[in-house]
């Protein structure tokens, strides 16, 4: 929780997909999941967010979009670090040239 007088100077944004995608997996083998391609901020969600996320490559899409958009919207004054959210899972990107 951010609080009035506090300076952040750098945030950092996780996404795991490893372990969640597979009890996702089995629990949405009840549902009817539903294929959707995240390009852009024009794609709107599907209504039955249970359905949309019970497909890995859905999960995988959002984070990619996320992560590109957290990356691409820095604060100029501020360093976005996101890892996992990306087609290799173990690449981490910043905002800035250099990632500690």
């Amino acid at each position: 929780m951010f609080r009035s007088g506090t300076s952040y100077d750098r945030i950092y944004s996780v996404f795991d997909r490893s372990i969640k995608s597979q009890t996702r997996q089995r629990r949405s083998q009840t549902t009817r999941p539903i294929r959707r391609v995240v390009e852009g901020r024009d794609v709107p969600l599907p209504h039955s967010w249970t359905n949309f996320i019970a497909l890995p490559d859905n999960k995988a899409g959002l984070a990619r979009f996320l992560s590109e958009e957290l990356l691409g919207n820095a604060p100029h004054d501020i360093e976005i670090v996101v890892a996992g959210g990306f087609a290799d899972e173990k690449e981490v990107k910043s905002s800035k040239s250099i990632v500690n």
